[in-house]
């Protein structure tokens, strides 16, 4: 098997061979797009997202003679896994031969291991397919990846255990993405390096007249008349109204794991016109699901259902504009909170559910595609879990505050001004804001960030959870309803009275009838429900009521 250093020498001698040896030089294929090295380590245009413990501390094994590496602790289904940074992502795959990098272990043995891009078994590029205690160069041909001829879509290079329990360590330095020799010109032939005769030359001709100044630059997009903003405690429109949105919790066209199969556009525009025309909904959570596979906490195995696949893709995120620009077009009145919510794995989240390097780059992806909408929120999480004692509050928030940044970031590139930002509350699966109280969000000067709490609790909670916090901060609840022992259908009914009384925003859950608590009856027979009638439970009535008050 040859190493990509000689396939690297051999694609060289072939260049000389059709341009000459004047263009051997320019024709060795180069180390275009570099990952990490062992010199440097990570390069400034990566940036590290491994998962479930799938990378130690960098540091090389002896036997294999220093240096720096990377280290793949091939838990299971664990990974290392690099994203390149926005918008460096949007390569050209024109340009690149495939990906290379050096490899290691302690001791030699058969690593289950897929790696690239969608993933491929790396034994089959290895020597024998081993790893062994001495580096040996691997290469895998940009087809073998299964990029296509574009790379517009890949966001990241993974390393993932497939076998589903513990593996030896694996030591990686060296990686890049190759880049392809330059053209030799016309019909492969040499090329020309004599020097052109000499000419007389020519009369100079008179200077052009000076070029008049560049137009300044146009200011950014001014805001809508639907644009919302923050001020003190509240959530305005611009003309001074507070708002005091109510509505519900809708679904994308994968529709909490029931169309998976179907994954229906049509059929989510449906139900955002019930939630709207028929329940009177101002305001609307549009919350977004994501499968990979081997995800460890989706019991249900999501993505093995999918069709054609549950990625976060650039078609699903042409999906999702679609119903944003759908929803305001139609209902003017309405305003959407675009929530990445399931699953923490798919959506290159924390383990925990806290914004990670992966979600922050969906998170610029969305607000990209969907920035050109002034009715549109973006909600930087679900809901971070754990952490009831408030122990890791500090690094939830720094979290938090990063999306935020890249979010305003992106919105400078693009013009346009700052759309509302939902950052969830750091405790116990969004319920708590206690540490917001103190210590608000700072990027982009905190401005037109809302805090988002999911109190489902009882009535005697709501005090701490969003009574006192809506004196201080502008806040919404997320997500309300009878669950279990948590909250009664008696606490869901106190909870959204006081918000109204609170003139605070909130979105109950969920429009559906499989994704509980219900407010949708069953009429599917089990499937999608394309077409269901839509009839309301009791909740989805109660629910009606208050939104009406």
């Amino acid at each position: 098997m040859l190493s990509f250093q000689s396939l690297a020498v051999l694609a060289a001698l072939a260049v000389m061979c059709l341009c000459g040896t004047a263009a051997a030089g320019a024709a060795q294929l180069l180390t275009d797009f570099p990952i990490f090295s062992a010199g440097t380590g990570e390069s400034p245009a990566v940036a590290d997202s491994s998962y479930k413990n799938g990378r130690a501390a960098d540091a090389t094994s002896l036997v294999v003679g220093g240096g720096r590496a990377a280290v793949f602790t091939p838990n299971p289904y664990g990974g290392l896994q690099w994203y390149i940074k926005w918008p460096l992502n949007k390569l050209d795959g024109n340009k690149y031969s495939g990906l290379a990098f050096k490899l290691a272990a302690d001791s030699e043995f058969a690593p289950e291991v897929t790696t690239g891009i969608q993933g491929v078994p790396l034994k089959n590029y290895l020597a024998g397919g081993k790893a062994r205690p001495a580096w040996q160069s691997v290469y895998i041909p940009l087809a073998d990846l299964k990029a296509g001829p574009s790379l517009v879509n890949t966001v990241s290079f993974f390393w993932q255990d497939s076998s589903g329990k513990a593996q030896l360590k694996l030591y990686l330095t060296d990686v890049a993405l190759l880049a392809l020799p330059p053209a030799c010109g016309a019909g492969g032939s040499k090329l020309n390096t004599a020097p052109p005769p000499r000419r007389p030359p020519l009369p100079r001709p008179p200077l052009p007249p000076p070029r008049p100044p560049p137009p300044p630059r146009p200011p950014s997009m001014p805001p809508s008349a639907r644009s919302l903003l923050t001020r003190g405690n509240g959530i305005f429109w611009p003309n001074g109204t507070r708002f005091a949105g109510r509505g519900v919790n809708v679904f994308d066209p994968r529709s909490c794991w029931a169309c998976l199969g179907t994954q229906s556009v049509p059929e989510a525009k449906r139900r955002i016109d019930f939630a709207v025309g028929t329940m009177g909904a101002t305001f609307l959570r549009l919350v977004l699901e994501a499968h990979l596979p081997n995800d460890a906490k989706d019991p249900n195995n999501g993505a093995q259902w999918c069709v054609p696949d549950c990625r976060v893709s650039d078609a699903y995120i042409a999906d999702i504009k679609e119903l944003v620009r759908y929803a305001g077009a139609k209902w003017p009145q309405v305003q959407v909170l675009v929530s990445i919510w399931q699953t923490t794995y798919s959506w290159g989240e924390t383990d925990l559910g806290w914004p990670a390097a992966g979600s922050i780059n969906h998170l610029r992806r969305l607000v990209h595609a969907l920035g050109e909408y002034p009715w549109v929120w973006f909600g930087v999480v679900n809901e971070p879990e754990s952490n009831s004692n408030g122990a890791q509050d500090a690094q939830v928030w720094k979290a938090m505050n990063a999306a935020v940044a890249a979010v305003r970031e992106e919105e400078a590139v693009l013009g346009l001004p700052p759309h509302i930002v939902t950052v969830q509350g750091t405790r116990s699966w969004a319920r708590s804001l206690s540490y917001y109280l103190s210590n608000p969000i700072t990027a982009g000067g905190g401005k037109n960030v809302v805090y988002e709490t999911h109190p489902y609790n009882p009535v005697a909670d709501f005090d701490a959870l969003f009574v006192k916090p809506s004196k201080t901060l502008p806040l919404i609840l997320g997500e309300l309803g009878p669950v279990d022992d948590s909250m009664t259908t008696a606490d869901a009914e106190a909870a959204m009275q006081r918000a109204n009384n609170l003139s605070l925003p909130w979105t109950a859950w969920s429009l559906h009838m499989r994704c509980p608590p219900n407010m949708l009856q069953d009429l599917s027979a089990g499937g999608c429900g394309v077409g269901m009638p839509l009839r309301l439970t009791a909740w989805g009535h109660l629910v009606q009521k208050y939104i009406g008050l």
